[in-house]
């Protein structure tokens, strides 16, 4: 089977985040090297990012995730 180019994985990638987080609120960067996402950025629970990872390790063409999501942390 054909895997998708690394672009298009990147594409697919922002596609799904538009449907998962509120992008107004959250910055999440997606860089993808040779089928392998690399995830950077903040999001509000531990929940949301396994989300994340879980939705674009589903993405065709992806051969690893390096999740770099940091949970945002409220002052107290």
């Amino acid at each position: 089977m054909q895997t998708q180019t690394d672009t298009a994985i990147s594409i697919a990638a922002a596609r799904l985040l538009s449907h998962l987080t509120d992008t107004e609120n959250h910055r999440i960067k997606v860089r993808v090297d040779g089928g392998v996402v690399t995830l950077e950025g903040t999001v509000d629970t531990n929940p949301e990012r396994k989300t994340i990872e879980n939705g674009v390790r589903n993405i065709d063409g992806v051969q690893g995730i390096v999740n770099c999501l940091c949970i945002h942390q409220t002052p107290k």
